[in-house]
């Protein structure tokens, strides 16, 4: 029932309400690859702020099915990418959808919590987040997390969103 890849509004695979730069449409409804494109910006700017280079090692926390894991692999082409996910479902269904990049050796995915992440110290030259941090059941124990896995010199990047209220 907790499965958001499942709500229309997050169709094409992401589960993001993604970057939209410009004025959005002319007509009133939402098409998939608006969706997907605007999804894909967002991988973007978080990207391109990480500074993400090809000897860099990142794990994308809260990493869904995969899909922005996939898109950082592809964009950047670092050494490695980790998308690590709460979901075991999720993390089965990334492992199906993008096979042929984990058997390339370059894309892993892995269940864990991101206030307890099964990393070694100093793992990791990016830690990279997109809208998921509203779920995680504390800031502070998943900040303390990141600065135990990022090598010295490494970035965090994240985006989220916190409603200020019920509504």
């Amino acid at each position: 029932d907790a499965d958001l890849s499942k709500l229309p509004i997050f169709q094409g695979g992401f589960i993001n309400f993604g970057y939209w730069p410009n004025p959005l449409l002319e007509n009133e409804k939402i098409t998939i690859d608006q969706r997907i494109a605007c999804s894909k910006e967002m991988y973007r700017v978080v990207g391109s702020l990480a500074g993400i280079l090809k000897q860099h090692s990142i794990v994308d926390i809260g990493s869904g099915l995969g899909y922005g894991s996939s898109f950082f692999l592809q964009q950047y082409q670092p050494k490695l990418v980790v998308g690590l996910d709460i979901s075991p479902e999720q993390i089965a269904r990334a492992k199906k959808y993008h096979a042929s990049e984990i058997s390339a050796g370059k894309l892993r995915f892995t269940i864990g919590e991101a206030e307890s992440m099964p990393f070694a110290e100093r793992s990791f030259d990016r830690v990279l987040s997109v809208e998921a941090a509203q779920h995680f059941t504390s800031i502070p124990a998943f900040s303390k997390e990141v600065s135990r896995i990022l090598k010295p010199g490494g970035k965090l990047v994240m985006t989220s969103f916190f409603p200020t209220n019920e509504e």
